[in-house]
């Protein structure tokens, strides 16, 4: 056991150097030789010592409580001043849930644009490296010199006179030509052919149509979201809205799949539409693509999300009177877009400019019937939501408890149609009302394959689309720690001391720092904790509350402590990056409280934690496949192992829960199987084997 410990920390040492990469070279350099297999047992949690639940830490009295807040954290109160003494569990803040679940649900939005852009990225990188570069220079046959005994004479030839040409007939301004909709595979609708007068652009063909006619337009199909029209069946040429239409015309549809959007219950200035396009796709906000919310029936619309979008449509027409945005409050089955769409509310915001939306109006969508139905509530009436009502409070509804009543006044209902976003190009970008910027300044747009590249621009192309997506990886996983932390506010509602302390910082909710400190901080005043770091790789097997066993080797001592607290931010310092966790990974810092048998502990000796008792052995029965042997194609897992005839054999597995740098595997390798890495050069179906081990494959 020793051995291959010491052997799985060479492993886990040179894998976070690339040792990805060096055993595929010494597997290339095999060349035709026999593919080197390894038995499932050395491979079991990924070979390194350390994929249990090991952590360091270091012994102090001296440790604090602070409290961050990201720019998705809304705090409503505090409770607690500087100089107050808090015991643990006493409530230091509350959260305004109403605006942080807001926040949430922008953020979320903010994720599914960067995981897209990823996605682009990928087939990118894959289409460059897939394109041959042109030459520079193309090359010429030389030029064959004919000997000549003398010089030919040649012979005049009499000018002729040139020929004149017969001038183009002028094209006919009443032609028309003929644009089709084509919905690509998807959905049900049929659409209407479109007869357009030469030199019409589609824009200003739509922005023509009658109110009564707008919904025929609008495209669904169940399961999918609608990305926009296209020139060509494989959706790599957006539809240009404002060129002339000089011949007959088919556009595609594009459809998204498993997009996922939460269906809002109340639209307030903070609502983001679900389809906010990237540079260089199709413009939204148009009759054929107009921006979308996901809303539920009866959802309540606020005075801020209308003087919004009135607002940026008045803009747009400041810059060009002709402007027309269109939006749509969509309602689905189950609230959900993989459901039916069962109705929606369509309408131009240009159509809503100079109208007035005082405080006590509200909008109550009625998506199967296609209106928005107008109401003015009472001064009395709890106005629009910007933090969680008091306990006396009444929540906002027509009849309300405790004795007060909401006079409702109906004044109309709006037509059948819904708003708009962004102005189109060449206007004001209306910035607010599409929500979220895009990430890193990314777009999506793939890049078309055939591409005419210099081998250096080729070069040059896929480091700027790799760099790309690093920066892409990096913002999901900043994107990743939002939402895990927001949700954690929404649900917890308020934040609880954790240790025993005295107050040294409470912030002001209307002006939260704007530096990266701390919006709260408790120091505490008794006990003795263990500062440490956690894998992130572990987080999801160790939480607030759990006891883990301490070893202290300089003062011999072993003890339990409880983990009272772990950081939602990665650790910057480098401290607790060391032998237990991954060298890639992030290191979380947490504090944990010895309740007892810690006397004898000293100040400032580096302890080990585990919270399963030093958890050499995970289980008798479950196999953690190291992940560097598992290939990944289009979501789903395979490895390469021997079959009974000796050669190897792709096969799909199935997948648990991650523990360090293994996957369990449910299905598909047993312990017996010997499998083979899957990105040699020469792994393929029906290749020869070998037995080896993870020695030989290192060359050690």
């Amino acid at each position: 056991m020793r051995r291959k410990k010491v052997l799985a920390a060479v492993l886990a040492a040179a894998m976070a150097a690339g040792a990805g990469a060096g055993i595929y070279r010494g597997v290339r350099a095999a060349g035709r030789e026999p593919v080197l297999v390894v038995n499932a047992s050395e491979l079991n949690q990924g070979g390194a010592f350390g994929a249990g639940t090991a952590m360091d830490g270091m012994v102090t009295s001296d440790v604090s409580q602070d409290v961050y807040l990201q720019d998705t954290e809304t705090v409503s109160r505090v409770l607690v001043q500087e100089g107050d003494a808090v015991r643990q569990g006493d409530v230091l803040m509350e959260y305004d849930t109403t605006q942080t679940r807001l926040n949430l649900e922008r953020e979320k939005l903010n994720r599914e644009q960067i995981s897209l852009n990823i996605q682009v990225a990928e087939q990118n990188i894959k289409t460059l490296k897939n394109t041959k570069p042109v030459s520079e220079s193309p090359d010429t046959d030389p030029e064959i010199e004919i000997p000549w005994e003398e010089d030919p004479v040649e012979p005049e030839i009499p000018e002729l006179p040139e020929p004149t040409e017969e001038p183009e007939p002028a094209p006919d301004p009443n032609q028309t030509f003929q644009v089709k909709l084509e919905k690509n595979g998807k959905g049900s609708q049929d659409f209407p052919v479109l007869v357009i007068r030469r030199g019409t652009s589609l824009r200003e063909y739509l922005d023509s149509v009658e109110e009564q006619e707008w919904k025929q337009f609008v495209p669904t199909a169940e399961g999918c979201v609608f990305g926009g029209w296209y020139q060509d069946a494989g959706c790599t040429r957006p539809c240009d809205m404002d060129a002339p239409v000089t011949e007959d015309i088919v556009l595609y549809a594009r459809w998204i799949r498993q997009y996922q959007a939460e269906a809002l219950q109340e639209l307030t200035d903070q609502a983001s539409p679900y389809n906010r396009p990237a540079e260089g796709e199709p413009e939204a906000g148009t009759l054929l693509n107009p921006y979308r919310y996901l809303a539920k029936e009866g959802a309540a619309v606020y005075p801020s999300f209308m003087n919004r979008v009135k607002e940026e449509a008045e803009k747009a027409l400041k810059a060009d009177p002709k402007a027309h945005i269109y939006f749509a409050l969509e309602v689905y089955e189950g609230d959900s877009l993989s459901g039916e769409r069962k109705g929606f509310w369509l309408q131009d915001a240009a159509k809503l400019a100079g109208k007035e939306f005082p405080e006590n109006w509200r909008g109550i969508l009625h998506g199967e019937s296609g209106t928005l139905e107008e109401i003015q509530i009472s001064p009395t009436e709890t106005p629009e939501p910007t933090a969680e009502p008091e306990p006396s409070e009444a929540p906002d509804q027509p009849e309300t408890g405790e004795g007060r009543t909401a006079s409702l006044r109906r004044i109309s209902r709006i037509g059948a149609e819904a708003v708009t976003a962004e102005q189109r190009s060449g206007t004001e970008t209306a910035g607010r009302l599409t929500g979220i910027e895009s990430p890193g300044g990314s777009s999506l747009g793939l890049l078309p394959e055939g591409g005419a590249y210099t081998r250096e621009e080729l070069a040059e192309a896929i480091r700027e689309q790799e760099e790309r997506l690093r920066d892409l990886q990096l913002d999901l996983k900043e994107s990743e720690l939002k939402i895990r932390n927001t949700e954690k506010a929404v649900e917890q509602g308020a934040v609880l001391a954790k240790i025993n302390g005295v107050v040294k910082k409470a912030g002001d909710p209307a002006n939260p720092p704007g530096d990266g400190s701390a919006f709260l901080k408790v120091a505490s005043t008794d006990g003795m904790y263990i500062r440490g770091g956690i894998s992130e790789l572990m987080l999801d097997q160790i939480r607030e509350g759990d006891l883990v066993n301490v070893t202290a080797w300089e003062s011999g001592t072993y003890c339990q402590a409880e983990i009272r607290e772990i950081s939602p931010y990665p650790d910057e310092s480098g401290m607790f990056s060391g032998y237990y966790g991954a060298a890639s990974a992030s290191m979380y810092p947490f504090i944990a409280y010895v309740a007892e048998g810690g006397d004898t502990l000293i100040s400032q000796e580096w302890v080990q934690l585990d919270a399963d008792g030093g958890g050499d052995d995970l289980s008798a029965d479950a196999l953690y496949l190291w992940k560097a042997f598992i290939l990944e194609e289009d979501g789903r897992q395979y490895v390469y192992l021997r079959d009974e005839q000796g050669k190897l054999k792709k096969r799909e597995i199935e997948t648990g829960r991650r523990q360090g740098e293994g996957y369990e595997v449910l299905s598909g390798v047993t312990w017996e199987d010997w499998l083979a890495f899957p990105y040699g050069k020469e792994v393929r179906d029906g290749a020869a084997t070998r037995e080896g081990t993870l020695g030989d494959l290192y060359g050690y």
